[in-house]
């Protein structure tokens, strides 16, 4: 029996129920779902509240730090999970550790270059948020470079290998943010030249460990706002969208021996643009977006009134645009029926498989969060 374990993440700021944009949280959800797609590990994500978590995880975890793993049931090379907590980095990172999972290595010479090229990522977009300087953005626009410059070098389609891998899981939270709250905060964009880098982030978005895990726009932007200089975004009125798409003016010509990797970037982008073509109405009467929360979210009005007559992930099926097919229940492991295009991200099959237990609730999205 393959080890079982529950990861308790931050809940977004918004509802305090869709899962948060912790980068950290995001990066373990990341591994974890890695484990569950290489059947490793079946595990539960239960979002909590940061300020208000359950008395059933205070009573597991003291330290107030996020995520947190539960183990319940099976062993690895530690010996059994049952009862076992982890919460700070090195508990964390031992136990992912213990799976001995090839794409997980940490320590490996392909994964310590491929961590070093973006080791100040986070911290200068940080800084750059709180002073937005040109000597900040040029340091900023210099990570880029050096990503753009290993993926080149390298020769794969992601970090490491063709596949993702742990670095992937530390750098593409980091990435998302920086391309989400960068460009509402500092009007920052990833300068079109790091053409290596938006290939690579293609290759995220087609991926079900990278969608499935990934926060909305509104919760990632709604994380800066009392970080960041610039004041008065109002995340909590924007539309619940997440982006999976680079801007149409890249180009990614790449040289001929490299043609066969850019059709497959193509057919990605096309995928891309299906997806996002999707709208998942989150209001209540199903309407499409009212005027305010377009002019919130830097819509036209004439884009959003014109959303509610997008087609919908089962008339793209139906029609033979986007295919249907059966998806492994990355927690479970049990066979259910989920659409190819799901443009929140969220695990449809988690509402079914999460007991309820004392001091939370199950959200709409399947999470288990705090009752209030």
């Amino acid at each position: 029996m393959i080890p079982e374990f529950e990861l308790w993440v931050k809940a977004s700021n918004i509802d305090k129920m869709s899962k948060g944009a912790c980068p950290l949280c995001h990066q373990w959800y990341m591994v974890a779902y890695i484990l569950a797609e290489n059947k490793l590990a079946s595990f539960k994500v239960i979002t909590v509240p940061e300020n208000c978590p359950p008395k059933i995880l205070k009573d597991k975890s003291t330290s107030g730090l996020f995520p947190v793993v539960v183990g319940i049931t099976g062993e690895t090379t530690l010996g059994s999970v049952e009862d076992f907590v982890a919460d700070e980095s090195s508990e964390l990172e031992a136990f992912f550790d213990s799976f001995k999972c090839p794409l997980l290595s940490m320590n490996s010479p392909g994964q310590t270059v491929a961590l070093d090229c973006f080791i100040d990522l986070y911290r200068v977009f940080n800084l750059f948020l709180k002073s937005n300087t040109e000597k900040l953005r040029d340091k900023l626009n210099n990570v880029m470079k050096r990503i753009d410059t290993h993926l080149k070098e390298n020769g794969t389609k992601f970090l490491d290998r063709d596949v993702l891998t742990y670095a992937d899981c530390v750098l593409l939270p980091r990435l998302q943010h920086v391309r989400i709250a960068g460009k509402i905060y500092v009007d920052y964009e990833i300068p079109a030249e790091n053409k290596y880098l938006y290939r690579y982030l293609l290759s995220a978005y087609a991926t079900d460990a990278f969608r499935d895990t990934c926060p909305s726009d509104p919760v990632i932007i709604n994380h800066y706002q009392k970080k960041a200089q610039k004041q008065g975004v109002e995340a909590t009125l924007m539309k619940e969208t997440t982006t999976f798409h680079i801007p149409d003016y890249i180009d990614l010509t790449f040289d001929e021996e490299e043609d066969e990797t850019t059709q497959e970037q193509d057919d990605m982008q096309q995928l891309s643009d299906q997806i996002d073509s999707v709208v998942v109405d989150s209001t209540p009467n199903g309407d499409a977006a009212s005027e305010h929360e377009a002019e919130a979210n830097g819509d036209d009005t004439d884009d959003a009134a014109s959303a509610s007559s997008a087609p919908t992930a089962e008339e793209l099926i139906a029609n033979g645009d986007v295919s249907s097919n059966v998806t492994e229940d990355k927690y479970e492991g049990e066979l259910v029926e989920i659409p190819a295009v799901v443009e929140t991200g969220e695990m449809k099959s988690v509402r079914d498989e999460m007991p309820e237990q004392e001091g939370t609730q199950i959200s709409e999205n399947g999470s288990a969060v705090t009752a209030e």
